[in-house]
C-alpha cells in the first residue's frame, strides 16, 4: 500500500442520511468490496457503463464503520449542494449527468498520481494520463502531457495538452504511438 485517504466516518454517516431524505441509494467502495444500502435503477446504470453491478448488503450499515474511499450516489448536479448538506471532508467527483463519484475534499486522481510519482521518485512532467470525464480534469491538469479521449466532453478537451482518438478507436495506443512510446 503507497497511500490511503478513506473518507471521514462522521461524514459518511451524514451523507448517507442526506442521500435517505432524497430517497437515493448510497454505494460505499472499501478496499476489498463494494456495496448499496438499496436498489437504484439510476445507480445500476452507473455501475454498468464499467461493466459492473450494485449490489445490496444486507450489514450495510457495518459496511459503513469499514474505511471507506468511495461513494457513489444517483444525483443530478443541482443536488449535489444537498447531498453533501453537514458535510465538510467531501467533494463530488462528477462524470456522469444522472450520478456522481464522493471523495474526500484531500482525495482525487491528481493526489493519486502525485502519490505514485513520489513513491517512484518521478516528477509529475514525466507523467501522462488519459481522461475523458469531468473527474478526469485535476489529473490532466497536473500531469505533464494531459491527453483527452475522442469521446471526452468538450470541458475536457479544452484542458488537454492533445487529444486523441476515442476509447473505442483504441485511443489509449493512438497515442503511445503518437508520442513514440509503442
Amino acid at each position: 500500500m503507497i497511500y490511503k485517504n478513506p473518507i471521514d466516518k462522521k461524514d459518511i454517516e451524514t451523507f448517507v442520511e442526506n442521500a435517505k431524505r432524497l430517497n437515493k441509494a448510497v454505494a460505499l467502495a472499501g478496499i476489498n468490496k463494494m456495496g448499496c444500502n438499496f436498489d437504484d435503477e439510476i445507480l445500476e446504470e452507473y455501475f454498468m457503463i464499467a461493466n459492473q453491478h450494485v449490489h445490496v448488503l444486507d450489514e450495510f450499515n457495518n459496511f459503513m464503520e469499514e474505511e471507506i474511499y468511495q461513494m457513489m450516489v444517483a444525483t443530478t448536479e443541482d443536488q449535489d449542494e444537498l447531498i453533501l448538506e453537514n458535510t465538510t471532508t467531501l467533494k463530488v467527483a462528477r462524470w456522469w449527468n444522472r450520478a456522481c463519484d464522493i471523495i474526500p475534499c484531500n482525495g482525487g486522481k491528481d493526489i493519486g498520481i502525485q502519490k505514485i510519482l513520489d513513491y517512484f521518485n518521478f516528477n509529475k512532467e514525466e507523467a501522462t494520463a488519459f481522461g475523458d470525464g469531468g473527474n478526469d480534469i485535476s489529473m490532466l491538469k497536473y500531469v505533464g502531457t494531459g491527453v483527452a479521449m475522442g469521446n471526452a466532453k468538450d470541458n475536457v478537451k479544452a484542458i488537454a495538452d492533445y487529444i486523441t482518438d476515442s476509447v473505442q478507436e483504441d485511443g489509449i495506443v493512438s497515442a503511445l504511438k503518437h508520442f513514440e512510446i509503442i
